[in-house]
Protein backbone atom coordinates (compact mmCIF):
# COMPACT_ATOMS: atom_id res chain seq x y z
CA UNK A 1 0.00 0.00 0.00
CA UNK A 2 1.56 3.33 -1.07
CA UNK A 3 1.65 6.32 1.25
CA UNK A 4 -1.32 8.67 1.52
CA UNK A 5 0.71 11.37 -0.22
CA UNK A 6 1.42 9.05 -3.16
CA UNK A 7 -2.25 8.13 -3.50
CA UNK A 8 -3.29 11.79 -3.45
CA UNK A 9 -0.66 12.61 -6.06
CA UNK A 10 -2.10 9.98 -8.40
CA UNK A 11 -5.62 11.24 -7.77
CA UNK A 12 -4.55 14.80 -8.54
CA UNK A 13 -2.85 13.62 -11.73
CA UNK A 14 -6.04 11.90 -12.86
CA UNK A 15 -8.17 14.91 -11.95
CA UNK A 16 -5.97 17.27 -13.96
CA UNK A 17 -5.96 14.89 -16.90
CA UNK A 18 -9.73 14.45 -17.16
CA UNK A 19 -10.40 18.15 -16.60
CA UNK A 20 -8.47 18.75 -19.80
CA UNK A 21 -11.61 17.43 -21.49
CA UNK A 22 -13.11 20.87 -20.95
CA UNK A 23 -10.93 21.95 -23.86
CA UNK A 24 -10.99 18.74 -25.88
CA UNK A 25 -12.02 15.21 -24.96
CA UNK A 26 -9.76 12.27 -25.87
CA UNK A 27 -10.70 10.11 -28.84
CA UNK A 28 -12.08 7.14 -26.95
CA UNK A 29 -12.66 5.21 -30.18
CA UNK A 30 -8.92 5.26 -30.96
CA UNK A 31 -6.94 2.60 -29.08
CA UNK A 32 -3.75 4.59 -29.61
CA UNK A 33 -5.04 7.80 -27.95
CA UNK A 34 -2.43 8.44 -25.26
CA UNK A 35 -4.67 10.48 -22.96
CA UNK A 36 -7.34 7.79 -22.91
CA UNK A 37 -4.71 5.13 -22.20
CA UNK A 38 -3.24 7.16 -19.33
CA UNK A 39 -6.70 7.76 -17.83
CA UNK A 40 -7.38 4.02 -17.99
CA UNK A 41 -4.10 3.17 -16.29
CA UNK A 42 -4.64 5.72 -13.50
CA UNK A 43 -8.21 4.61 -12.82
CA UNK A 44 -7.10 0.97 -12.58
CA UNK A 45 -4.30 1.93 -10.19
CA UNK A 46 -6.32 4.26 -7.96
CA UNK A 47 -9.24 1.80 -7.75
CA UNK A 48 -7.04 -0.57 -5.76
CA UNK A 49 -6.44 2.04 -3.03
CA UNK A 50 -9.53 4.24 -3.10
CA UNK A 51 -12.26 2.44 -5.10
CA UNK A 52 -14.86 5.18 -4.60
CA UNK A 53 -12.69 7.96 -6.03
CA UNK A 54 -13.07 7.12 -9.77
CA UNK A 55 -16.86 7.08 -9.42
CA UNK A 56 -16.88 10.34 -7.47
CA UNK A 57 -14.73 11.81 -10.21
CA UNK A 58 -17.07 10.55 -12.92
CA UNK A 59 -20.03 12.16 -11.14
CA UNK A 60 -18.10 15.43 -10.76
CA UNK A 61 -17.32 15.45 -14.49
CA UNK A 62 -20.96 14.86 -15.44
CA UNK A 63 -22.64 16.95 -12.75
CA UNK A 64 -20.36 19.95 -12.30
CA UNK A 65 -18.36 20.15 -15.53
CA UNK A 66 -20.99 18.67 -17.86
CA UNK A 67 -18.39 16.54 -19.64
CA UNK A 68 -20.40 13.58 -20.90
CA UNK A 69 -18.14 11.11 -22.72
CA UNK A 70 -15.19 11.35 -20.33
CA UNK A 71 -17.55 10.80 -17.39
CA UNK A 72 -18.97 7.72 -19.13
CA UNK A 73 -15.46 6.47 -19.93
CA UNK A 74 -14.37 6.73 -16.28
CA UNK A 75 -17.59 4.97 -15.24
CA UNK A 76 -16.92 2.12 -17.68
CA UNK A 77 -13.34 1.83 -16.39
CA UNK A 78 -14.62 1.74 -12.81
CA UNK A 79 -16.89 -1.18 -13.70
CA UNK A 80 -13.77 -3.09 -14.78
CA UNK A 81 -12.22 -2.78 -11.32
CA UNK A 82 -13.59 -5.28 -8.83
CA UNK A 83 -13.19 -2.95 -5.80
CA UNK A 84 -15.37 -0.29 -7.51
CA UNK A 85 -18.31 -2.53 -8.31
CA UNK A 86 -20.12 -2.34 -4.94
CA UNK A 87 -20.43 1.43 -5.47
CA UNK A 88 -21.95 1.24 -8.97
CA UNK A 89 -25.54 1.04 -7.73
CA UNK A 90 -25.01 4.32 -5.85
CA UNK A 91 -23.19 6.36 -8.49
CA UNK A 92 -24.33 5.00 -11.86
CA UNK A 93 -27.93 6.34 -11.64
CA UNK A 94 -26.60 9.85 -10.99
CA UNK A 95 -23.90 9.73 -13.69
CA UNK A 96 -26.07 8.37 -16.50
CA UNK A 97 -28.59 11.06 -17.38
CA UNK A 98 -29.77 10.12 -20.88
CA UNK A 99 -30.54 6.94 -22.80
CA UNK A 100 -27.58 7.86 -25.04
CA UNK A 101 -25.31 7.75 -21.96
CA UNK A 102 -26.75 4.33 -21.12
CA UNK A 103 -25.72 3.01 -24.52
CA UNK A 104 -22.32 4.74 -24.51
CA UNK A 105 -21.27 3.27 -21.16
CA UNK A 106 -22.01 -0.27 -22.39
CA UNK A 107 -20.12 0.35 -25.66
CA UNK A 108 -17.14 1.82 -23.81
CA UNK A 109 -17.07 -1.07 -21.34
CA UNK A 110 -17.04 -3.52 -24.22
CA UNK A 111 -14.22 -1.62 -25.93
CA UNK A 112 -11.94 -1.31 -22.89
CA UNK A 113 -12.46 -4.99 -22.00
CA UNK A 114 -11.89 -6.12 -25.60
CA UNK A 115 -15.39 -7.67 -25.70
CA UNK A 116 -14.93 -9.88 -22.62
CA UNK A 117 -16.78 -13.16 -23.39
CA UNK A 118 -18.08 -13.19 -19.79
CA UNK A 119 -20.20 -10.14 -20.59
CA UNK A 120 -20.99 -7.21 -18.33
CA UNK A 121 -20.30 -7.87 -14.63
CA UNK A 122 -23.41 -8.52 -12.53
CA UNK A 123 -23.03 -5.24 -10.61
CA UNK A 124 -22.97 -3.19 -13.82
CA UNK A 125 -25.75 -5.19 -15.46
CA UNK A 126 -28.00 -4.77 -12.40
CA UNK A 127 -27.31 -1.05 -12.05
CA UNK A 128 -27.97 -0.43 -15.75
CA UNK A 129 -31.22 -2.42 -15.73
CA UNK A 130 -32.44 -0.42 -12.73
CA UNK A 131 -31.43 2.85 -14.41
CA UNK A 132 -33.46 1.98 -17.51
CA UNK A 133 -36.62 2.02 -15.42
CA UNK A 134 -36.09 5.70 -14.61
CA UNK A 135 -36.08 6.91 -18.24
CA UNK A 136 -39.22 8.74 -19.38
CA UNK A 137 -41.11 7.71 -22.51
CA UNK A 138 -40.31 10.91 -24.45
CA UNK A 139 -36.61 10.58 -23.65
CA UNK A 140 -36.54 6.96 -24.84
CA UNK A 141 -38.41 7.92 -28.01
CA UNK A 142 -35.98 10.75 -28.74
CA UNK A 143 -32.91 8.51 -28.49
CA UNK A 144 -34.44 5.48 -30.20
CA UNK A 145 -32.25 5.41 -33.33
CA UNK A 146 -33.07 1.89 -34.51
CA UNK A 147 -34.33 2.91 -37.97
CA UNK A 148 -31.68 5.55 -38.69
CA UNK A 149 -28.83 3.20 -37.72
CA UNK A 150 -30.29 0.38 -39.84
CA UNK A 151 -30.50 2.77 -42.82
CA UNK A 152 -26.91 3.89 -42.26
CA UNK A 153 -25.63 0.30 -42.24
CA UNK A 154 -27.60 -0.43 -45.41
CA UNK A 155 -26.08 2.61 -47.15
CA UNK A 156 -22.58 1.64 -46.00
CA UNK A 157 -22.98 -1.90 -47.32
CA UNK A 158 -24.32 -0.49 -50.58
CA UNK A 159 -21.22 1.67 -51.04
CA UNK A 160 -18.96 -1.30 -50.45
CA UNK A 161 -20.82 -3.24 -53.14
CA UNK A 162 -20.59 -6.50 -51.17
CA UNK A 163 -23.64 -6.65 -48.92
CA UNK A 164 -23.28 -10.29 -47.97
CA UNK A 165 -19.61 -10.26 -46.97
CA UNK A 166 -19.96 -6.91 -45.18
CA UNK A 167 -22.88 -8.22 -43.17
CA UNK A 168 -20.96 -11.34 -42.21
CA UNK A 169 -17.97 -9.23 -41.23
CA UNK A 170 -20.07 -7.09 -38.93
CA UNK A 171 -21.58 -10.16 -37.27
CA UNK A 172 -18.19 -11.70 -36.75
CA UNK A 173 -16.70 -8.53 -35.30
CA UNK A 174 -19.45 -8.07 -32.71
CA UNK A 175 -21.65 -10.89 -31.51
CA UNK A 176 -24.14 -8.52 -29.87
CA UNK A 177 -24.13 -5.04 -31.41
CA UNK A 178 -24.71 -2.33 -28.82
CA UNK A 179 -25.72 0.64 -30.93
CA UNK A 180 -29.41 0.97 -30.09
CA UNK A 181 -31.75 0.79 -27.11
CA UNK A 182 -33.34 -2.35 -28.53
CA UNK A 183 -30.00 -4.13 -28.81
CA UNK A 184 -28.92 -3.19 -25.30
CA UNK A 185 -32.30 -4.17 -23.80
CA UNK A 186 -31.85 -7.61 -25.29
CA UNK A 187 -28.20 -7.83 -24.28
CA UNK A 188 -29.00 -6.94 -20.65
CA UNK A 189 -32.26 -8.93 -20.59
CA UNK A 190 -34.17 -5.90 -19.36
CA UNK A 191 -37.82 -6.74 -18.71
CA UNK A 192 -39.27 -3.65 -17.02
CA UNK A 193 -41.01 -1.29 -17.44
CA UNK A 194 -42.97 -3.70 -19.63
CA UNK A 195 -44.58 -1.02 -21.82
CA UNK A 196 -41.25 0.65 -22.69
CA UNK A 197 -39.53 -2.67 -23.33
CA UNK A 198 -42.32 -3.94 -25.60
CA UNK A 199 -42.38 -0.68 -27.59
CA UNK A 200 -38.61 -0.56 -28.09
CA UNK A 201 -38.33 -4.23 -29.05
CA UNK A 202 -41.18 -3.93 -31.57
CA UNK A 203 -43.70 -6.22 -29.90
CA UNK A 204 -47.36 -6.24 -30.90
CA UNK A 205 -50.17 -5.20 -28.60
CA UNK A 206 -52.00 -8.20 -27.07
CA UNK A 207 -54.95 -9.55 -29.07
CA UNK A 208 -57.17 -10.43 -26.12
CA UNK A 209 -57.87 -9.40 -22.54
CA UNK A 210 -56.24 -12.63 -21.35
CA UNK A 211 -53.04 -11.91 -23.28
CA UNK A 212 -53.08 -8.36 -21.97
CA UNK A 213 -53.26 -9.56 -18.37
CA UNK A 214 -50.45 -12.05 -18.96
CA UNK A 215 -48.24 -9.34 -20.48
CA UNK A 216 -48.27 -7.26 -17.27
CA UNK A 217 -48.90 -4.08 -19.26
CA UNK A 218 -50.25 -1.19 -17.17
CA UNK A 219 -53.77 0.23 -17.54
CA UNK A 220 -56.74 -1.41 -19.25
CA UNK A 221 -56.97 -3.44 -22.45
CA UNK A 222 -57.54 -1.29 -25.56
CA UNK A 223 -59.19 -3.36 -28.33
CA UNK A 224 -58.44 -0.66 -30.93
CA UNK A 225 -54.69 -1.35 -30.55
CA UNK A 226 -54.98 -5.15 -30.60
CA UNK A 227 -52.37 -6.76 -32.83
CA UNK A 228 -50.75 -3.47 -33.80
CA UNK A 229 -47.03 -2.81 -33.46
CA UNK A 230 -46.34 -0.92 -30.23
CA UNK A 231 -44.45 2.37 -30.47
CA UNK A 232 -43.34 5.03 -28.04
CA UNK A 233 -45.01 8.41 -28.31
CA UNK A 234 -42.55 10.76 -30.03
CA UNK A 235 -42.46 14.27 -28.50
CA UNK A 236 -43.26 17.13 -30.88
CA UNK A 237 -40.08 19.21 -30.84
CA UNK A 238 -38.34 21.18 -33.57
CA UNK A 239 -35.85 18.31 -33.91
CA UNK A 240 -38.49 15.62 -34.43
CA UNK A 241 -40.56 17.81 -36.77
CA UNK A 242 -37.48 18.63 -38.86
CA UNK A 243 -36.61 14.95 -39.04
CA UNK A 244 -40.14 13.97 -40.09
CA UNK A 245 -41.01 16.79 -42.51
CA UNK A 246 -37.69 18.20 -43.59
CA UNK A 247 -36.66 21.84 -43.71
CA UNK A 248 -39.81 23.17 -45.40
CA UNK A 249 -41.60 26.38 -44.55
CA UNK A 250 -45.37 26.45 -44.06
Amino acid sequence: MPSLAAVRAKQKELLNLVCGSLIKEPNFKDDSDQRARTIAALVAEIAQWNPEFPLKLSLYLRDDLNIRSTANFVLALSAMAEPCRPYLKVYLPAIIRLPSDWIEVAKMWRKVTADDPKGLPVALRTAMAEKFASFEEFSLAKYNKEKSIAKKHKRDRGREGEPSSASEGEKGATRHPLETLKQLIRYLHVSAPVYHVMCLTGKRYPLTVEEFQQSSLPGEFDPVRAGKRMKLQVPETWETLLSARGNKAG
